[in-house]
């Protein structure tokens, strides 16, 4: 019995000295070194570890934090005006406004200073109503004739002298290499068009598009149509005509319209407080916008988010909502609600960049907020704005692209600056692991795009990456668990020595194989392999079984002292025989089932591609294809645990070549019951309308989760292997014995006595393979399409969250939103191996308890 204070070495000095021998002062060195240097490595680990995970968290901690305001950088007159429109360039320290007698004017962000002055209109000098286009430039005028023009400001430079001439158009400014650049305001126009008469508003969408949307109010009701642009070579240039629609809706007078980028729909808001989605277009008689929607209040202020899909709506009440056509058809209600005070909202101006909307509240509250993360960026309170700009009333407030400066305009014509610190706008808990509304997209879902393609944001939803890591490893753990086990039972429990002494290290060969070898493999040989010979692939997996077990059956026909007499290395050989001889068999029925299975109704050619593809067929084929393994397992399960004493009665407890005739029998009966069950529900299952080709199946591609699964089984099958195997044979001989001597076979002694014996070891091989397959890169990220979608089809692609990682890092701005969803992504990776880690060690040990007393 161990006493309290006693050490590894007093009790191993005490053991020295009553032996009547010294341990000399070298091994007592060498025992603590090794016992320091392997408690110091241990901890090393450990910490080690921790720092990985201190590092994640510190790189994807600031996706979830908000911005803050770093304080006001100036505050100066606007000479008495109220801008209409605003737009910002921080990169050149000015800013741009639209003014309301028609005048586009470019100041200083530092100083106030008027740079250049430009009008918006040619023939005209004050606006009537504004609309302008997120993300564009263009504005669109109304006039009061009715007619409309679209304007657009832009900056020409062109180098020049110290003492160079300017006009009020343009502005000379020394850069920081000491050159002088004039700087030009110039306006791009479209128009007037007048094709609209008596038109109170009319709105333009589309801009970035050859032919843009018109909706315009008039006293006829809802008029809509298309500018489009005609020619733009050869003299003249471009030319533009207005088209409109035959059609005229009926609409309040008093409404407000918008169209939407696609031009399919038209958004009106009447009396202030409902809106309604009315379809445009040749096809709009297959479209219904629904009943109109109710606003919580009155509307104050509204306008097309980027990307003209969404019409961002704030009401007398304080709150900001985002209605889209497909939700208003739906009856959904607005895809977002946020309320911002008791104060009505005045002003609604959507960023350039991404979904940061700057709102205006009447009370001189100033919100940055983001619609896609639900974020709060950034708040400036009534007092700080009444201290800037000296009026309680706040006019405008807009925010440059990458909100990083706040520009506020009072009612009197004052201005203030604030630089802001916005942190990561589009990213939050909702953004990253939530179902999102993007704009174009009739409901939220989970998307994965790190880059905004046609002036829609990055989306950054992890879902789809973490649904193709549990896809790719769920697959190959399939192919690699059943292997790797029944080898390691087998190389164990019935192999001989002199076999399993090379069996045993070629199959621990293959765990050296580089990931990369194998990922080349299965794009260059194994996936082209599978696309010309898909059947036979297919077919394998029941063939394969199928003959090992024929192949068994014929083995127990030969007298057992011959088959004793044989030796391991036949038995192995006989074994290669049956798997040569399910690969020989499905090569040779695969065309045989694609012919019985796969043809169209038509009389055309067979092809279970065109299957997959949908150009033909019910979906019977493809539920006896998924059903037939599944429901013969459970059917010889049944038989072995349930009739196997009606057999037994059936054969009248006979022996020998008779006891061999009736497994036989008793084989068939059961592959015949399997059958006729699988046809059975696969009838049923087609009868209820599903279809595997909405789950399992789907479109083919070359590069797809089968190979993927195939090839990273290959690469966690050694480990599986090694790892039972070593535990298998750790069970005492002397269990083996007493199984053995009350009569049990070798295979009822493997599967029910050494096997749960073993659980705790075999269940840490699958954990420890699973952790392999979580973490795989390269196959990965040679093998699929690398597409990160959400299907569970065995032939398409995905994307996992080492492979994205692998992808994208090189290409991600460090430190920006796109690099720190990368770290989210390790994270993510790591927490996930860490679970599967902690609940493989809780299971060894219940199992090690349970089995520690045999």
């Amino acid at each position: 019995m161990t006493r309290a204070g006693d050490t590894p070495e007093s009790r191993f000095e005490a053991h020295d000295a009553s032996a009547g021998r010294r341990t000399s002062g070298l091994v007592r060195f060498q025992d603590r070194s090794a016992r320091i240097l392997i408690t110091s490595g241990g901890i090393a680990v450990v910490l080690a570890m921790l720092g990985i995970c201190v590092f994640l968290v510190v790189s994807a901690a600031p996706l979830f934090v908000g911005g803050e305001v770093k304080g006001q950088t100036a505050t100066f007159g606007l000479d008495g005006r109220a801008p209409a429109w605003i737009t910002i360039n921080p990169a050149f320290g000015r800013f741009i406004t639209l003014d309301d007698d028609g005048v586009f004017r470019a100041r200083s962000l530092d100083t106030g200073e008027l740079l250049a002055t430009s009008p918006a209109l040619q023939n005209a000098s004050v606006p009537g109503l504004i609309r302008s286009e997120a993300g564009t430039g263009w504005v669109t005028l109304t006039l009061d004739d009715g007619s409309f023009v679209l304007s657009r400001p832009e900056f020409g430079w062109e180098p020049a002298a110290e003492d160079a001439e300017t006009d009020a158009g343009s502005y000379s400014e020394r850069m920081d290499d000491g050159s002088v650049r004039l700087w030009t305001l110039g306006v791009e126009r479209l128009g007037p068009f007048d094709e609209i008469p008596e038109a109170s508003a009319v709105d333009v969408r589309g801009m970035s598009k050859r032919s843009h949307r018109i909706a315009a109010v008039t006293p006829d009701g809802l008029r809509t149509g298309t500018i489009r642009k005609r020619g733009g070579l050869g003299i003249g240039g471009a030319r533009y005509s207005v088209g409109l629609d035959s059609e005229s809706h009926e609409v309040d007078q008093d409404a407000i319209a918008f169209a939407t980028g696609s031009g399919d729909w038209a958004l009106v808001i009447e009396n202030g407080r409902r809106i309604r989605a009315i379809a445009l277009g040749s096809d709009a008689d297959e479209r219904t916008g629904g009943p109109a929607a109710e606003l919580g209040g009155e509307a104050t202020a509204a306008a097309m988010a980027l990307g003209s899909e969404t019409l961002l709506i704030g009401d007398g009440t304080g709150l900001l909502t985002g209605w889209t056509p497909a939700g208003i058809a739906a009856g959904t209600g607005p895809t977002f609600s946020r309320s911002f005070g008791d104060s009505s909202i005045v002003s609604v101006r959507p960023g350039d960049r991404d979904r940061t909307i700057a709102v205006g509240t009447a009370d001189g509250t100033a919100v940055l907020y983001n619609t896609l993360s639900d974020k709060v960026i950034a708040r400036i309170s009534p007092d700080e704005v009444a201290e800037v700009a000296g009026e309680p009333t706040l006019a405008l407030a807009a925010a440059s692209p990458a909100s990083d400066v706040a520009l506020l305009t009072g009612a009197g014509g004052s201005a203030s600056v604030f630089e802001i610190e916005p942190g990561h706008t589009g990213s939050s808990f909702k953004a990253l692991f939530g179902k999102v509304k993007y704009e174009g997209y009739d409901t939220p879902e989970y998307v994965y795009q790190s880059t905004g393609l046609g002036g829609t944001e990055p989306k950054f939803s992890l879902v789809p990456l973490i649904f193709g890591t549990i896809k790719a490893t769920v697959v190959a753990m399939l192919f690699a668990v059943p292997l790797g086990v029944l080898a390691a039972i087998y190389s164990s429990e019935f192999l001989g020595h002199g076999v399993r002494k090379y069996f045993k290290p070629t199959i621990e060969l293959m765990a050296s194989l580089p990931s990369v070898v194998l990922g080349f493999m299965a794009a260059m040989v194994v996936a082209p392999f599978v696309r010309d010979h898909l059947p036979a692939v297919l077919v394998v997996g029941a063939t394969g079984p199928l003959a090992v077990v024929l192949t068994a059956h014929a083995w127990r026909m030969i007298p057992r002292d011959r088959r004793m007499a044989m030796g391991a290395a036949v038995q192995f050989g006989v074994i290669v025989f049956a798997a040569g001889l399910g690969v020989l068999l499905a090569v040779a029925g695969g065309g045989v089932v694609e012919r019985v299975l796969f043809s169209p109704d038509d009389g055309g050619p067979a092809s279970i591609r065109g299957w997959l593809n949908g150009d033909f067929g019910s979906a019977m084929p493809g539920w006896v294809v998924v059903l037939l393994l599944p429901v013969t397992g459970v059917l010889l399960l049944t038989d072995s645990t349930v009739l196997s004493p009606f057999w037994r009665r059936l054969s009248g407890h006979s022996s020998g070549l008779a006891s061999n005739v009736w497994e036989f029998i008793r084989l068939m009966a059961n592959l015949t019951a399997a059958f006729g069950a699988t046809l059975a529900l696969a009838s049923l299952l087609q009868a209820a309308g599903f279809d595997p080709r909405d789950s399992v199946f789907g479109q083919f591609s070359q590069r797809n989760t089968l190979v993927v699964g195939l090839i990273m089984g290959i690469a966690v099958i050694p480990i599986i292997y090694t790892i039972s195997e070593d535990a298998i044979r750790s069970v005492p001989d002397s269990l083996r014995s007493a199984s053995l001597g009350v009569g049990a076979t070798p295979w009822q002694t493997a599967v029910r006595v050494v096997l749960p014996v073993a659980g705790s070891g075999v269940f840490s091989a699958c954990m420890i393979g699973l952790g392999r397959a979580v973490g795989e890169t390269m196959i990965v990220l040679m093998a699929t399409g690398n597409t990160p979608e959400m299907s569970w089809n065995i032939f398409s692609g995905f994307r996992t969250l080492a492979a994205n990682i692998a992808v994208e890092l090189p290409e991600a701005p460090r430190g920006g939103t796109h690099y720190r969803v990368l770290f989210l992504c390790g994270l993510v990776l790591f927490a996930m191996t860490l679970v599967i880690n902690t609940t493989a060690e809780i299971v060894r040990q219940h199992f090690r308890k349970r089995n520690a007393s045999l």
